[in-house]
């Protein structure tokens, strides 16, 4: 199998033996790939792009026989290790490794003895159903490993047998516990790296027919989950059990059989300020786990583990802290009730993380120190006397770092001589002695560089000789202690064409003549591309020759030209970082032409087939080719405005592609986080879209850099010139608009046209915030527009208009003094309206009212009398009307002009109360207004409080001699007792129902027939006859009966004439004489007291309330208040 790449190296996704935190980390990991010129989404380039080589999946494995057979294949498991170091432990159970989960993703990279680094390879863990007790089962996994061509067409195959190293890993990654798994061994090796399949083998085995290696492996350490732990956890003194041992920094070079053990002279470092944590079970905890898994394969142990604690976390007695000193170790008590042969223990760095190490504690399983002794490091731990001795850490720290060579590599771009090799370092350095070391193919070093930290790479280039002869792979390492932890290759050779001297042959190289322009753009357009000023050699009457020379007639590289005219250089229009894919028949590389636009498909350039060097470019495809079109994409705002607020001309969506940490990015999403095209945006946020603020009707006058024409930006406004907007030089896109001149753009300007009256008063009353006589131009059947203008018919500003009517000027309702919390759709600056009351309306468009009302009442005195009025108050806030005295404070002051002449007023200060005395001969019938001035205390009052009250008194008329009206004169209501005319009408009711046989009630018929006379032979016929009749009626009549029916038509008639005669002539008959004696001396003390009640003239005023106010507000109004 051969294969052919772009590069065949990673960016050296070498995976290290380092340990987080123990250096800082330069850059972030691949940082290369913007620093390198290869195209860092190669295949193989990073475990990101790793290349499939699954030997299970392919088919190239399908028994164990393929294993130990197939060429090229190396193959191993993946697992946890808790049971054994073995690479492969055989039938799952007590004592064999518990497998990592299929479908697991392993990588594999190989570097042969000449100094080739291969590509990173990709595979995934099988379960499969054969060889299960032999190289197969759960866990498996195999490569195919391909041969690889370089650019000398050199084959490069891995050959284990003349020592070829590989590296195998596996990512990081948490488990269905939700435990975090790393890495921390594998086989061969015994920690992460590039070794030999005969070093530390363990179990490897290696077919040297068939370039085969098996029995490789890679193991993983679990970290613990919470359910470890309770929150019983630090120092622990004078407990039942002690605990001590060494924690180092593990380097690789142990023994395997073993374990690893702590040797300074090995590379390995003591983890000074490490801590160690020991972790205690009951001895019923350990009971109910040993039960649990007694007979189980180990593969079940850590789940079980799992839920016994999660059910019974009083199992656990506490966790112990102990630091590691300067030589390694530690010691530390346990906590209390620990069964010694039950602990769990863990390994923290410096910042706390958990570190992968060799001991018992591979996985989250409570143990006695001594159980897994295979997996422990040497010198395994002891008790004696309640104590544990030699209970050792050797601390794998795994993680990644990552080294490549910049420009060069093995496969298609080769080094010339006099090249220049840089190598750059990416991830975080492993904590011992760093170095890169440069090697050619025969293994001599070329150069050494001791690395402290990631960026002492940059001096560690290397240069080739100008004098190089012949070919050699130089390889650049990252050794780390003894390990090879990153690796990458480049290919460098003489026997290569190389026309522009960049020591990448003409065959590889893009640009073979190194003009800026790629070989086959060049083709297209009629050049050499092994001549870098072709053009100027054109033949004369080529039209395009004449664009290759400059003003003063010199030959210009093809690069600088503009073969299409589109004001575009050819090299802006080439791309020449582009990959190869054959050879030209002139001998350079052939590679694709640029072909990025020339065909418009959905709203975005699409390739032609024709060379961009040779077609003008047209970005929005409507014909007019970019550098004559104002609006080169198409987008609503002009290039040279786009220009002006940092926008690409080129690209109508380019305002959602500014950088993040741009302020102006967000302005090109809508509100569902879409990417609106720049003339839907707003960039200087005064919710003007940037189209509405750009002309794109105009001439071009000349080409920009970018291609596009070049137009004259639009700049309307920015400058108040006699109250108008002028230009000022600057595009109004970029310049949010500032209509009053103030300074002070509309969008943060809470009054935008200084009018006196806020942005959004104004829009609550429907005016205009852009307009300081928008009030005047409402339409003529608006109610509100007559309020402004002014007596002559004048427009007046909005602000000094009164739109609620309240005699309160708009200004000021209004204020505008506020702070800006948003824009409004006309770009003015949001603001909150004015609402001093808080019942959310405006107060502009809301009448005012005052906290009290107050008012004298009505008066209409007699001429020539005096009268006192005290005026009455109401608090507006509540819904009752109070009639009290004014508030605490208040003052009155008369205003003497409006007193009437001959008149007398008086006004209290304090009160309010007001003495008036009217003349004789004032006019009657005419209402005078007395003003009397008013102040309330400032807490009382607001700006529609009454600074006046008017006192309201129309005199009116003496009455008549006998001031008694009519019915007076008639009927005298003290004159019933006295008149005995006005007894006869009872009397005659009486004596008229006692002689006639009414239907009345027994009780009172009985009283009445003791009046009647009773002897019917008596009464004449004409009664008898007529009681018949009645008696058919339930009722009869005797004579005495008619004489009470005359009498009380009599007693009716007197009545009467005695009325008659007192309405016309004031006076009837007198019956004083007839008067009691109880009433004789009455009369005798009436007469004494000098006056008679018709005499007598009423001393109160008849009085009706007025106000001159406003009427007080609802039981709703007052309510919102």
């Amino acid at each position: 199998m051969n294969i052919s790449l772009k590069r065949v190296t990673s960016l050296g996704v070498a995976t290290a033996l380092i340990f987080s935190g123990v250096y800082s980390v330069d850059s972030p990991y691949l940082p290369v790939a913007q620093a390198a010129e290869d195209g860092a989404g190669d295949p193989g380039y990073s475990t990101d792009t790793a290349l499939n080589a699954d030997a299970i999946t392919s088919g190239t494995v399908k028994n164990v026989n393929d294993l130990r057979l197939a060429t090229y294949v190396v193959s191993g498991h993946a697992y946890y290790m808790d049971a054994t170091t073995a690479a492969f432990s055989g039938i799952p159970g007590r004592s064999t490794n518990t497998a990592l989960p299929d479908g697991t993703t392993v990588y594999l990279q190989w570097m042969g003895k000449d100094g080739f680094v291969s590509p990173i390879y990709t595979a995934k863990t099988h379960n499969v159903d054969w060889g299960v007790s032999n190289q197969g089962g759960q866990g498996l996994w195999a490569f195919s490993l391909p041969k690889v061509k370089d650019a000398l067409k050199q084959e490069h195959e891995f050959d284990p047998k003349a020592g070829d190293q590989f590296r195998v890993w596996i990512k990081p990654f948490t488990n269905d516990r939700g435990n975090r798994v790393e890495m921390f061994r594998q086989a061969p090796g015994m920690t992460p790296g590039f070794s030999a399949s005969n070093k530390l083998p363990a179990g490897s085995t290696m077919n040297i027919n068939k370039n085969n290696v098996q029995n490789a492996a890679v193991f993983m350490y679990e970290n613990p989950g919470s359910y470890m732990f309770n929150d019983r956890k630090g120092e622990y003194h004078n407990t039942n059990t002690w605990v001590d041992g060494t924690v180092w920094l593990e380097a690789g070079e142990a023994t395997l059989g073993t374990g690893p053990s702590f040797d300074t002279y090995a590379s390995d470092i003591a983890a000074e300020g490490y801590t160690v944590e020991i972790t205690g079970l009951t001895t019923e905890g350990r009971r109910a786990i040993n039960n649990a898994t007694y007979g189980e394969p180990r593969s079940t142990w850590v789940n079980t583990t799992k839920k016994i604690l999660e059910r019974h976390p009083e199992f656990i007695t506490g966790t112990a802290v102990g630091k590691v000193g300067a030589d390694g170790t530690y010691g530390m008590w346990v906590p209390c009730y620990t069964d010694p042969a039950s602990l769990y223990a863990l390994v923290r760095d410096k910042e706390g993380n958990v570190v992968q190490s060799y001991s018992a504690y591979t996985t989250s399983q409570f143990l006695s120190p001594n159980d897994l002794l295979s997996v422990s490091p040497a010198l395994p731990p002891g008790f004696a006397g309640n104590a544990w001795h030699n209970v050792n850490f050797a601390v794998v720290p795994f993680k990644e770092v990552s080294l490549d060579i910049l420009k060069y590599n093995v496969t298609d771009k080769p080094a010339g001589p006099g090249a220049t090799l840089d190598v750059v370092l990416g991830g975080t350095l492993p904590p011992f002695a760093n170095k890169i070391v440069w090697h050619d193919s025969d293994g001599k070093e070329l150069k050494s560089c001791d690395i402290t930290q990631l960026s002492d790479a940059a001096g560690c280039s290397l240069t080739i000789d100008k004098k190089f002869k012949g070919s050699t792979i130089v390889t650049a390492t990252l050794v780390s202690a003894r390990t090879i932890v990153a690796a990458d290759s480049a290919l460098v050779t003489d026997k290569l064409k190389d026309t522009d001297g960049d020591t990448i042959p003409d065959y590889l190289d893009p640009d073979a003549d190194n003009d800026g322009i790629n070989n086959n753009d060049e083709i297209a357009a009629g050049l050499d591309p092994l001549d870098p000023y072709s053009g100027s050699k054109l033949p004369k009457d080529n039209p395009n020759r004449d664009k290759y020379f400059d003003a003063d007639g010199n030959p210009i590289k093809d690069g600088e030209g503009d073969h299409d005219g589109d004001k575009i250089p050819n090299a802006k229009e080439s791309d020449t970082n582009v990959k190869p894919d054959g050879v030209n028949d002139d001998g350079t590389a052939k590679v694709p032409i640029t072909d990025k636009t020339g065909k418009l498909d959905n709203g975005k350039q699409v390739p032609n087939g024709i060379a961009d060097l040779i077609e003008a470019l047209d970005t929005d495809g409507d014909t007019i080719p970019d550098n004559i079109d104002p609006d080169a994409d198409n987008d609503g705002v002009n290039n040279n405005d786009e220009i002006a607020a940092g926008l690409d001309p080129l690209d109508p969506y380019s305002g959602s592609k500014l950088p993040k940490d741009n302020p102006n990015r967000d302005k090109y999403f809508d509100a569902d986080g879409n990417p609106i095209k720049d003339g839907e945006g707003d960039h200087d946020g005064d919710k003007i879209p940037n189209a509405k603020e750009s002309d794109t009707n105009v001439k071009p006058d000349g080409v920009n850099d970018d291609g596009t024409a070049k137009v004259p930006i639009t700049d309307k406004t920015g400058k108040l010139d006699n109250g108008k907007q002028v230009p000022n030089g600057i595009a109004d896109l970029i310049e949010a608009l500032d209509t009053d001149g103030d300074t002070i753009p509309d969008n943060i300007d809470p009054d935008a046209d200084n009018d006196g009256v806020n942005n959004n008063d104004e829009i609550a009353a429907g005016l205009d915030p852009l307009d300081p006589y928008s009030g005047s131009k409402l339409p003529k059947d608006n109610p509100n527009r007559d309020k402004y203008f002014d007596a002559d018919g004048n427009p007046i500003k909005d602000g000094e208009g009164d739109h609620d009517g309240d005699k309160i000027p708009n200004a000021k309702e209004s204020d505008t003094n506020v702070q800006p919390e948003g824009v409004n759709d006309d770009g003015t600056a949001k603001v909150p309206p004015t609402d001093r009351n808080d019942n959310q309306i405006p107060d502009l468009i809301e009448r005012t009212y005052a906290p009290w009302v107050g008012s004298y009442e009505r008066l209409t005195p007699e001429s020539g009398t005096t009268v006192t009025v005290t005026p009455e108050f109401d608090d507006t806030s509540t819904p009752v009307s109070e009639h009290k005295g004014a508030p605490e404070g208040t003052r009155f002051a008369l205003d003497t002009t409006t007193v009437p002449e001959g008149w007398t007023v008086d006004v209290d200060p304090n009160t309010g109360k007001a003495t008036i005395t009217v003349p004789k001969d004032a006019v009657t019938g005419l209402e005078k207004l007395i003003t009397v001035k008013v102040t309330f205390p400032k807490n009382t009052s607001n700006e529609a409080s009454q600074t006046e009250l008017k006192i309201s008194v129309t005199p009116k008329a003496k009455p008549i001699a006998d001031t008694k009206t009519i019915i007076e004169k008639c009927i005298d209501p003290k004159e019933w007792y006295a008149n005995p005319l006005l007894y006869l009408v009872p009397l005659g009711l009486i004596a008229l129902a006692t002689q006639v046989n009414l239907p009345l009630p027994e009780s009172i018929k009985a009283q009445l027939d003791s009046l009647k006379i009773n002897n019917p032979d008596n009464q004449p016929q004409w009664l008898k006859d007529a009681n018949a009749k009645l008696a058919a009626m339930g009722s009869n009549v005797n004579v005495a009966g008619i004489m009470s029916i005359l009498g009380l038509v009599a007693a009716a008639s007197l009545v009467g004439m005695y009325y008659a005669t007192k309405c016309i002539n004031g006076k009837a008959w007198d019956f004083t004489n007839l008067s009691s004696a109880a009433d004789a001396d009455q009369t005798a003390a009436d007469g004494a007291s000098g006056s008679s009640e018709s005499e007598k003239e009423s001393d109160t005023t008849t009085t009706t309330s007025t106000t001159t106010t406003q009427p007080k507000p609802s039981e709703s109004e007052t309510a919102e208040k």
